[in-house]
């Protein structure tokens, strides 16, 4: 039975990990952005939420949260 298994090129397999490894990245970057931005908006509407409770709780008047 004769041999079939080929010699591998080691820069081709160098090249495709970096290239696989690369898409991983920026999938990972663009993820990590949209969380980033979920996490800031709520954040927002968290603290708008707190300043005017604490603006009910005082008494303020004529003073209001800014708006986004």
């Amino acid at each position: 039975m004769p041999h079939t298994i080929r010699k591998r090129n080691i820069l081709i397999h160098l090249f495709l990990f970096v290239m696989t490894l690369g898409f991983y990245i920026i999938l990972l970057l663009f993820e990590s952005s949209i969380k980033l931005n979920r996490h800031l908006y709520s954040q927002w509407d968290y603290e708008v939420d707190l300043l005017s409770e604490i603006m009910e709780a005082e008494g303020a008047s004529g003073i209001g949260p800014v708006s986004k």
